[in-house]
């Protein structure tokens, strides 16, 4: 997924990426050796920890991230359920996202709404 970086935040040895995408805004920490660049844009990956199902929710909202608070919140598409659900959030971006416990009320096709603390996204720039 193109990133445009806005703002580079550090914080006891972390660097907080905020940026623009195709879909939104996504605030995250930096997952690379070399330091952000303001204004640079990035092909990135993002990288997110198992997550419980009840934190995760089948909505009918379009594609997108936003942040609120202190977390981003994404919605997706759900492409493929393995092991680990594949979501798209954009055309040059599928994620994968580790649902504990998931069930039959997720379906390939949904649309996948959920929210994480910045400090639990990983942004990897290649």
């Amino acid at each position: 997924m193109l990133f445009t970086v806005i703002t580079i935040e550090n914080e006891n040895d972390t660097t907080f990426v905020t940026g623009s995408t195709g879909v939104g805004y996504i605030k995250g920490v930096w997952r690379a050796e070399e330091a952000p660049v303001n204004g640079k844009r990035y092909q990135i990956e993002l990288d997110f920890p198992a997550v419980d199902k009840s934190a995760v929710s089948v909505t009918t909202a379009d594609r997108s991230a936003r942040i609120l608070g202190d977390k981003t919140c994404f919605t997706g598409i759900c492409e493929e359920i393995d092991e680990v659900c594949y979501i798209r959030f954009a055309v040059d971006s599928l994620e994968m996202l580790d649902i504990t416990d998931i069930d039959e009320t997720i379906k390939k096709g949904d649309n996948l709404s959920f929210a994480l603390p910045f400090e639990e996204i990983g942004i990897y720039p290649y």
